[in-house]
């Protein structure tokens, strides 16, 4: 009877640990949701339309702003405090988006510092967002499709700013 108990009661314990775990993850989660409508973050967001840069390796601060918004979130699965399935569920599009906006930069910043680890979880977080799509039969951005989505983040940006136009 107190082997059946003490085993009861290691299944209980256990699953209060996953709980508590997916809690966890589900409050984290929610932060990095409430930090993408953000000032900071939705100025980042509307800088994009129009403000191509030169690919010098520079990353301008609107650039750094989304690159390390996604690089935090990116670090935060690889340490266990959120969920990578809740994080590509809400976010994936926006992780293909901006990657695919900021790659070359990304790439010829690591060339000038000689530092290939520079914002690397994001590629990480990229890359999941990619073999997610790929199990779930959607097709990686094209061309048109990027130029589509940054003028649209622009407009949603411009409409949490409540700025006109």
């Amino acid at each position: 009877m107190q082997t059946l108990a003490l085993v009861t009661g290691f299944f209980f314990v256990v699953r209060q640990i996953k709980l508590a775990q997916q809690q966890n993850s589900i409050s984290h989660l929610n932060y990095f949701r409430e930090l993408w409508l953000s000032e900071p973050i939705l100025r980042a967001r509307q800088s994009f339309l129009g403000n191509s840069s030169e690919v010098d390796g520079n990353l301008r601060p609107h650039e750094d702003t989304i690159a390390q918004y996604f690089n935090d979130i990116g670090i935060a699965i690889r340490t266990g405090q959120v969920d990578e399935g809740h994080v590509v569920r809400f976010f994936g599009y926006f992780i293909e988006g901006f990657w695919l906006s900021l790659v070359d930069q990304i790439k010829r910043c690591r060339e000038t510092t000689s530092d290939p680890s520079i914002y690397g979880s994001f590629e990480h977080l990229y890359e999941l967002v990619i073999s997610a799509n790929a199990k779930n039969g959607i097709a990686p951005f094209t061309q048109a499709r990027l130029t589509v989505f940054v003028r649209e983040e622009a407009g949603l940006a411009r409409f949490y700013l409540n700025i006109p136009g």
